[in-house]
């Protein structure tokens, strides 16, 4: 069995270190420089292009945020944010929200699941009769 090890790990070496077209088909690596550096070329053309790619697209970002256009969708986007907090707060606020949140407590306080089991049985039964 060592035997055999051994000689694997050999005949490994020997190809890695003196057949590197061979190494590079079995293996997908060599120790020759002729097969190395295509890798490094590819590594650094793509680094390169993601940085410029980076650039270009923060700068399209920029400038349609500067735009009449983007400008109406950042505002949108601000009264939207405003508007979802408010309805939340009044949620949280209702009858319904308090009647969930006790439902829940008791639930695990009764011993008989986890929150989690709480959202995935009865809660959810209670979250579909809201949406009804």
């Amino acid at each position: 069995m060592i035997a055999v090890l051994i000689i694997s790990v050999l005949v490994f070496f020997v190809i890695f270190l003196f057949m590197p077209e061979v190494s590079m088909k079995f293996f997908r690596f060599s120790n020759d420089t002729e097969y190395v550096a295509p890798i490094k070329e590819v590594k650094e053309k793509a680094e390169e292009v993601t940085l410029k790619s980076d650039a270009d697209v923060n700068s399209e970002i920029n400038e349609f945020l500067s735009s009449a256009d983007g400008k109406e969708v950042v505002e949108s986007i601000q009264n939207a944010a405003v508007k979802a907090g408010k309805t939340v707060s009044e949620y949280m606020k209702s009858d319904e929200a308090s009647e969930f949140l006790n439902s829940a407590k008791n639930y695990v306080k009764r011993g008989v699941g986890s929150a989690k089991d709480f959202f995935q049985g009865e809660g959810k039964e209670f979250i579909e009769g809201l949406k009804n």
